[in-house]
């Protein structure tokens, strides 16, 4: 067994900003060796842990109230600055195993907001997953997830560069979240693949979410299984014919609230990307859901098309648009939206990198409202220094701003109209702790 635990000086810098700032929209740069001093991937191993902590401090300009602060007459529409603190930790193991691998993660991140009079704000989520190869064509994967956060999603984007986040209910980054009431969240998938051919598959897959909160009738409990047919044309480019069928319900008495979904997934898959010229790459994807609530049906298209280019040795950029239907449980409505985001990232040199996107998302909360379009735009940039190999110093800057319909029922103490930027600066150290069996 080898450790290693780097010797490092905890500085007190920090990070409170939403994750999509911080994260910074990487590039795609799986095809190119890692050049930067600061988070190079991890080499194979047959057994690892490792722990990390991000840490640090930052400002934002409209921290949204509590419960508490809202029954001591704080008006949610007027905008409460306040400074902040962040501190994440993050432990995860893998192991392979004979014909598989496991995967367990447990994170747990407290945030410090002065302005609020309970400033402690904090979110556990722990998973496990695991994959087999059940026979020479057979294959088998598994995952269960479990989350506690005190807040209410309301970021009603998914992002168009990953296109595919799943039927269910989406996840939302810390900051365009507010705490409006506890949440607890469970997660259950499961999946079975089977190779008919050299060129062609089939798989099926079963999965089950639930969410739970503070206030009745804004949870979510739903079900989804789906089987899809794949035949590879051509390197990278495949036909696929799929369906999917989705139920489930708002935690409410009003039988309104419950909702299925037939879905069919057809055309030409370019899931690996599909070469265009040297460095450029184009993933399409395209369907139809069938939406009912209630008495009525509504059918809508769905897809998404994503084109990146690499730029140089070490930059990238890409440009994408996502059209789907999700559910959230803050809306207790099916959101039908479209979203548009590019993004752009590289390294200045080995110790300095630059990212940032943009991002607008527009559509529908609910089918059968008058008044129940919104509208969101995103933007982001980070700048990450590399200190060592497993320490890195950040800053990042974030806006987004949202409009609700009058129409659309929001958890109580939710604004119809906010606008938020945030500043922030962080201390990364990734990995603190290693352990790598032999």
């Amino acid at each position: 067994m080898r450790w290693n635990v780097p010797i490092v000086v905890i500085m007190a810098l920090s990070t409170t900003a939403p994750a999509r700032a911080q994260a910074t929209q990487e590039p795609d740069e799986t095809a190119r060796p890692f050049r930067g001093v600061f988070g190079a991937p991890q080499a194979p191993a047959s057994e690892r842990l490792i722990f990390g902590l991000t840490l640090g401090a930052g400002y934002d300009d409209n921290v949204f109230a509590d419960d508490s602060s809202l029954s001591s007459g704080f008006d949610p529409l007027r905008p409460r600055r306040s400074t902040t603190g962040f501190l994440t930790a993050n432990l995860s193991y893998s192991r392979g195993l004979a014909g598989g691998n496991l995967t367990a993660a447990i994170n747990s991140a407290t945030r410090y907001y002065d302005a609020l009079r309970d400033p402690l704000v904090s979110r556990q989520m722990a998973s496990v997953a695991g994959s087999w190869k059940l026979t020479s064509r057979t294959s088998a994967t598994a995952s269960q997830n479990v989350r506690f956060e005190p807040y209410y999603s309301l970021w009603a984007a998914e992002s168009p560069t990953q296109p595919d986040a799943g039927p269910g209910a989406f996840d939302a980054d810390p900051g365009t979240q507010t705490r409006v009431a506890n949440r607890l969240r469970l997660g259950t998938n499961v999946a079975l693949s089977q190779q008919l051919s050299r060129r062609s598959s089939v798989s099926i897959d079963y999965g089950r979410q639930h969410s739970q909160t503070g206030q009745a009738d804004f949870g979510l409990e739903l079900q989804h299984t789906g089987v899809s047919v794949r035949h590879a044309v051509g390197r990278g480019v495949a036909v696929r014919l799929g369906y999917r069928y989705l139920m489930g319900r708002f935690d409410a008495d009003d039988e309104s609230d419950r909702f299925a979904n037939h879905s069919a997934d057809f055309g030409l898959d370019f899931g690996r990307g599909f070469s265009l010229r040297r460095g450029t790459t184009l993933g399409v994807g395209t369907g139809v859901v069938a939406i009912r609530q209630a008495d009525s049906t509504r059918y809508r298209l769905t897809g998404h098309v994503r084109l990146a280019q690499e730029l140089g040795r070490t930059w990238s950029a890409s440009i994408a648009y996502a059209r789907y239907v999700r559910y959230v449980d803050s809306f207790r409505q099916p959101v039908l939206a479209d979203s548009l985001g590019a993004t752009v990232g590289g390294l200045v040199n080995r110790r300095l990198g630059l990212a940032g996107g943009v991002g607008v998302s527009e559509g529908d909360i609910g089918t059968r409202l008058s008044s129940n379009r919104f509208r969101l735009y995103y933007g982001n940039a980070g700048v990450t220094v590399g200190i060592r190999r497993n320490v890195g110093l950040g800053v990042s800057y974030s806006y987004n701003r949202y409009r609700f319909g009058s129409d659309i029922d929001l958890p109580r103490g939710v604004p119809r109209r906010v606008g938020r930027q945030a500043v922030t600066v962080s201390l990364q150290l990734t990995p603190l702790i290693s352990w790598t069996g032999r």
